[in-house]
């Protein structure tokens, strides 16, 4: 009989620690949000109020990425009895000039990055696993955009090096994201857009070809030591969005953040074959949020 009972016990706590690791506190997760929203926002602020204004439209560019983040872990909070409402600010935000704002968000967004891959490796929901994929991607992404808008402050070679490595991995990721979001929509029947979406794809794909090509001109005669080489290159799986509106929105918050970080490597260059090449990649982000505005409204 004790040995029966203990097989009880045995099972009944690892029942509870199943569902314990189930129920995945999120707050901190929109904490964290609700905080880099607030840090951006005065961010953008001190940067206009010095008057670098490409400096904080480069920010501003981030903050509705956060904001669309803190929305959908608040519908999964609310929908699990939490209160999203509850949780607001609580951080004194960092300012400086560009330069320091970059370096410090850099670091800020590799641990996000970081946060979000561990939380979706240690779920076994597939609701907080989606949820995770899209915010280690969106960090991703703010990451290596940061190293392109650090290369046109900063200047070095290393630096630029390490801009044109970020380039050439956030359009990789960006044919990622287009053929994923296109299969999303031809799943929700709306094949035009999707249509528009792969349309889309061959620009970049010649972009990420260029730059590959300059990346080993420029690296031809001397080795630059990347530390983050392995974090800016290794693009994260991409996750599909449930909508057609915020599939839309998603890719004109994306490129008019490639057209910001692309602005600022472009007006610290003089006219030259990598300039040229730079403004080639912001052109193509032009042309596709033109793609975008030209799509019919649907209720």
């Amino acid at each position: 009989m004790s040995r029966i009972w203990m097989i009880v016990v045995a099972v009944a706590l690892m029942t509870m620690a199943t569902g314990a690791r189930s129920q995945v506190n999120l707050t901190p997760f929109l904490q964290a949000e609700v905080n880099e929203i607030a840090l951006l926002t005065a961010q953008m602020n001190c940067l206009q109020t010095h008057g670098d204004q490409l400096g904080a439209a480069v920010i501003a560019g981030y903050i509705p990425d956060h904001r669309m983040m803190a929305d959908q872990l608040s519908a999964v909070i609310r929908q699990r009895g939490g209160n999203p409402d509850l949780v607001t600010a609580n951080i004194t935000p960092f300012l400086g000039t560009r330069q320091q704002v970059i370096d410090h968000d850099l670091q800020a967004h590799a641990r996000v990055m970081d946060n979000y891959r561990d939380l979706g490796r240690d779920s076994t929901d597939q609701a907080i696993k989606h949820l995770a994929a899209i915010g280690q991607s969106g960090a991703w992404r703010h990451y290596n955009s940061l190293d392109i808008a650090r290369a046109g402050t900063v200047g070095t070679p290393e630096a630029i090096y390490t801009g044109l490595l970020a380039s050439r991995a956030l359009e990789q990721a960006a044919v990622a994201d287009l053929q994923t979001q296109a299969a999303q929509l031809t799943a929700l029947g709306d094949q035009a857009t999707a249509n528009v979406l792969l349309g889309i794809v061959p620009s970049h794909q010649q972009q990420m070809a260029n730059l590959q090509t300059t990346i080993d001109n420029f690296g031809m005669n001397v080795q630059f030591n990347i530390e983050n080489r392995e974090r800016i290159a290794t693009v994260p799986p991409v996750p599909a969005l449930a909508t057609r509106s915020m599939i839309i929105a998603h890719f004109q918050v994306t490129d008019t953040q490639f057209v910001n970080n692309y602005a600022i490597a472009i007006n610290a260059l003089p006219p030259s074959p990598l300039q040229r090449l730079l403004v080639e990649g912001q052109s193509i982000a032009l042309a596709s949020l033109t793609a975008l505005q030209r799509l019919p409204v649907v209720a």
